[in-house]
Formats: structure tokens, C-alpha cells, sequence
């Protein structure tokens, strides 16, 4: 009996996870969804010997990049048991794999991400030899034109880490080779089970085909129906976000102006404090106001108000307020 392990990535999720991986200067790490088929391949030699042959492929599908590095484990690569729990939520257990993207490096694993790797193993219930950490970098020519990215799957067997044959679907495949049915998807795989609970014995093929056919036509119209659902709500989100930030940058602005005005009048304040009075300056103005009552040829009364000032000198200035007088006179 023979094992052999590898990685098969479909083509938009491999180019997703350049373009992920590609868009970051430094470095990035994310986590690999998809699912592990396994198929036993028997066959009989010329002395009627039986083998049996078991492939197991780890299907990629899809691509879960983190925020920044080291964003669910410590500097000694203790990781995070709640930050993954509720950063991956129900994507948890499509997890196959994870990467690590390292710009302008070699294929080298720390000693930190050995202990992660082991750890995350643990965490999702994979076993060591199928579960692939996947390192990436990257290079360009020197005026730019020209980008180049490398890519290893290696898993840990026997506490060392051995490359894994990755492939592309569709991409360099031998025509010549008979290629086995993959696992379909489950949403598909409904379709067909309650197709063929509803199927008479005397329906023909092409019923069934164009039975099919709708049946996914209309699961696709669902799909897409929560899709713009859940894009409206992410623009209503990101509306929400803009308006929160425009606020806070306009508190910002207003306290710095208010800080400002702030030490404009104290260093005014601070100046005027040093000015020295002369002998003939005055500092306090006593307002006085008289209200006049006159009265017309008609009987009205005509109201006239007339103030005058009086200013003392510095000297008597201690210990006075501004006072405020009122005098009412009436002329007939």
C-alpha cells in the first residue's frame, strides 16, 4: 500500500492569494479554506498482486488573509485560541492550511513559526501530515518591470518539514492522463439528491437535464439575492465608518483651535500683566447715566438717555469695583 499527499488550488484562488500576499511590502499571513479528499486506487499486477494506492489531495478554494502579522499569536508564538475563534467563526472548520508571505526571503522557517504551526495543527484537529503551511516571496527586476513569485507547500512529518507537489487545476495537465470525478460542492450536491427523490423512472435525460438546469438557475437567483443584500449592508457600514471618522477629525480640529485660543489668551494676559502703569494712566471707568422726561405740546412723554464718564486714577483704584449710577429727571 502506497500514500502519497498533495495540493491542488483552483486558478481564482491561487490568484487571489497573490494578490493578497503581493499587495503587502513587508509580509502578511492568512489561513487556506477548502476540503481533503481522499481516494484508494486498487489495482492487480501480473502475479496477481493486489495494491491499493490512496491519494489524498487538499483542495484550496479560497483565501482568509489576517489584518497583520502575528495578529493571533504572541512574540514566543503562543497563539490565541479566542482571537481565532472569533476571527474565523464558521469558516473554522474549512480551514486546511495556512501561509506566511515573505518579501525579498528565502524559504526558511523560524523557529516561532514551527512552534505556530504545531499549535494550529492542534487547534483545527488536523493531523501533522495533512496539514501544509504554505511560504511565499516574491522579487522584481531592478527597474521594476518584471515580477516573480514562489510558492512551497510543506508539511511536518516525523518533526521534519518535507515539500508537497502543488498544482494548478487546469494548468500544465497531461491530457493523455484519465482524470477521476471530484467532489462536488454541497449546495449542488443537494440539487441533485432532491432531483432524483422527485425524478420518475420514466422521465428521459433530457428532463432531467433542463430539471437540473433550473434548479440551479434558481439557486443561483437566491445566491444572488443574498449577495446584494449583504453588499448593501457593507456600503452602509462603510458610509457609517466615513461619517464616524469625518466627526472625530472635527472634534480634533475644534479642540486644537480651542487649545490654541486658549494660549493666545494667556500669553496676552501674561503680557499685559507686565505693562507698568504711568502716574496718569486709569484703570477703572465709572459710567454714569441720566434718564430725561420730557413732555410735548400732545402731553406725550419723550425719554432721553445721556451718559457721561468719569475715570479715576490709578492710585484710588485699589479695593473698587465699577460702580453704576442711575438718575432720573423729569423737565416740564
Amino acid at each position: 500500500m502506497t500514500e502519497t499527499v498533495s495540493v491542488l488550488a483552483s486558478g481564482p484562488a491561487f490568484s487571489l492569494l497573490l494578490y493578497e500576499t503581493l499587495k503587502n511590502e513587508f509580509g502578511q499571513e492568512g489561513f487556506l479554506v477548502g476540503s481533503i479528499v481522499e481516494k484508494q486506487t486498487k489495482t492487480i499486477t501480473d502475479n496477481d498482486q493486489r495494491q491499493t494506492n490512496i491519494t489524498r489531495i487538499i483542495n484550496v478554494n479560497g483565501v482568509i488573509p489576517c489584518p497583520y502579522v502575528s495578529f493571533f499569536y504572541n512574540g514566543i508564538g503562543k497563539i490565541d485560541e479566542e482571537i481565532l475563534e472569533s476571527f474565523l467563526e464558521d469558516e473554522k472548520s474549512s480551514v486546511i492550511a495556512w501561509y506566511r508571505y515573505k518579501a525579498n526571503s528565502y524559504f526558511e522557517l523560524s523557529f516561532r513559526e514551527k512552534v505556530v504551526h504545531n499549535q494550529l495543527s492542534e487547534f483545527f484537529g488536523i493531523p501533522h501530515d495533512l496539514f501544509p503551511l504554505c511560504l511565499l516571496t516574491s522579487d522584481q527586476s531592478v527597474n521594476g518591470s518584471t515580477h516573480s513569485s514562489q510558492q512551497i507547500f510543506l508539511r511536518n512529518r516525523n518533526n521534519r518539514y518535507e515539500p508537497l507537489p502543488f498544482h494548478i487545476m487546469n494548468l500544465s495537465d497531461n491530457k493523455n492522463v484519465y482524470k477521476t470525478g471530484e467532489q462536488c460542492l454541497s449546495p449542488f450536491q443537494k440539487i441533485l439528491d432532491d432531483l432524483k427523490k422527485t425524478r420518475s423512472k420514466e422521465s428521459r435525460g433530457i428532463e432531467f437535464i433542463t430539471d437540473l438546469e433550473n434548479n440551479a438557475q434558481k439557486h443561483m437567483e437566491s445566491v444572488i439575492k443574498e449577495l446584494t443584500e449583504e453588499e448593501a449592508k457593507l456600503v452602509e457600514l462603510e458610509k457609517e465608518i466615513k461619517g464616524l471618522l469625518k466627526e472625530r477629525n472635527n472634534e480634533e480640529i475644534e479642540l486644537t483651535t480651542d487649545e490654541s485660543l486658549e494660549g493666545y489668551n494667556s500669553a496676552e494676559e501674561s503680557e499685559a500683566a507686565n505693562i507698568p502703569l504711568e502716574n496718569n494712566s486709569f484703570s477703572i471707568q465709572e459710567t454714569q447715566q441720566e434718564i430725561i422726561v420730557t413732555e410735548n405740546s400732545d402731553g406725550d412723554n419723550l425719554f432721553a438717555i445721556s451718559e457721561s464718564s468719569n475715570l479715576k486714577p490709578e492710585k484710588n483704584c485699589q479695593n473698587v469695583r465699577s460702580k453704576k449710577k442711575k438718575s432720573v429727571r423729569r423737565k416740564v
